[in-house]
């Protein structure tokens, strides 16, 4: 580790999290970074770049910027293999966790085409598909960029298996004008109850039943049963943030659920209380939080955070229920 400097908070990404894992950093080794600690930068470089890390995380620019009033743009330099770019951080990491390896592919055709987010500007500008088996290795390689190592897998044959499982609603985002069509958003969600049970854990399950499935009388007692969605991931890369893909993605998500499930009854999801934008997100399309259960995850040191569980209840006809309330239990 190497010194600490000044520097602004960054929050990014709203993906989901898996409860009751530990999100820990990776290997120093894998990291050539600084991470933004809540009013302080961490240089976790190794002895080559750490110095220059060190000092731009004290630079007299920042705190001339602070003086004034004034905040640096959510950026932190990533090392990303052979390419060197300033991109935002994913939310989902917990406060104090190292940024993670650039692995996706879609950072050197930035990089080479910078032209390209010139004409993505807006959410509508971009193209959205379903994705297959042969995104495999992008989903596996964008994961990694998404969420801390302990939160999801990265195998590239377990993502392979995730894209071609009949119960799975894959989208992907595109740039517009990219005809190799690689991803730089997603989102992925559980359709049937055999997809939930197949790729969650039994807590994930059992929270489920406790919070919807019962009190709302969700039918859900067969493999097939397409009564209950489950948003697995939804995220974008940090060059194409703050340009709502990220929502455009989770409505499209949602739709297909809807449209592949005319019983859909509700859309459920869970995410560390700490991933402030993703909270903002999932609130703006209509998810009510119904659960919080505390110290559900691990980050840095001793720190635990709390896991929110949050749902999108539908209506008899199809149609959003915004206030639906649960019947006794």
């Amino acid at each position: 580790p190497g010194r600490e400097g000044e520097g602004p908070f960054c929050f990014v990404l709203p993906p989901p999290l898996f409860a009751l894992q530990r999100l820990l950093p990776g290997p120093a080794d894998r990291q050539q970074a600084a991470w933004a600690v809540g009013a302080t930068v961490r240089c976790t470089t190794n002895r080559h770049a750490g110095a220059a890390a060190c000092r731009a995380g004290s630079s007299s620019l920042v705190d001339k910027l602070r003086r004034k009033g004034a905040r640096p743009r959510p950026e932190l330099e990533v090392a990303a293999s052979n390419v060197g770019v300033k991109v935002p951080t994913s939310s989902a990491f917990p406060p104090g966790a190292e940024a993670p390896a650039l692995r996706s592919r879609v950072h050197e055709l930035l990089e080479r085409r910078p032209e390209l987010l010139e004409r993505a500007r807006t959410a509508e500008d971009f193209s959205y598909l379903p994705m297959s088996a042969s995104d495999a290795q992008d989903l596996a390689d964008l994961q990694t960029e998404f969420y801390p190592a302990a939160s999801y897998p990265d195998d590239a044959e377990w993502c392979a298996g995730l894209l071609t499982h009949p119960g799975i609603v894959a989208l992907k985002a595109c740039l517009p004008g990219e005809p190799e069509e690689v991803p730089v958003g997603l989102v992925i969600a559980l359709a049937s109850r055999a997809a939930i049970e197949n790729f969650t854990d039994v807590r994930t399950v059992d929270v489920l039943r406790q919070e919807l499935t019962l009190p709302y009388y969700i039918p859900w007692d067969a493999p097939e049963r397409r009564t209950l969605g489950y948003v697995l991931s939804v995220g974008t890369v940090g060059e194409l943030r703050r340009r709502g893909v990220a929502q455009a993605l989770l409505r499209r998500g949602i739709g297909e659920l809807e449209a592949r499930s005319p019983d859909l009854r509700a859309v459920a999801l869970d995410l560390a209380a700490y991933n402030t934008a993703a909270i903002r997100c999932y609130e703006g399309l209509g998810f009510q939080r119904l659960r919080e259960r505390p110290e559900a995850y691990m980050g840095e040191g001793r720190k635990t955070y709390s896991a929110l569980f949050y749902a999108l209840l539908m209506s008899g006809d199809g149609g959003r229920q915004a206030d639906a309330e649960p019947l006794s239990r």
